[in-house]
């Protein structure tokens, strides 16, 4: 967890502490998935063009 993270998750009402850590979860696990896509979408716009 992030320094920005744990800040945020320590702000946290302790008895919302399980649901807060499991979005923070579930929002990195998202970020992941996007820097993935963008990484692929540089790729293939990297790629020459194929005439069809």
């Amino acid at each position: 967890m992030t320094t920005w993270g744990r800040r945020r998750y320590e702000a946290v009402d302790p008895d919302n502490r399980l649901v807060a850590g499991e979005l923070e979860r579930r929002w990195n696990e998202r970020l992941l998935a996007a820097r993935a896509l963008e990484e692929e979408r540089g790729a293939l716009l990297a790629k020459p063009e194929r005439p069809l």
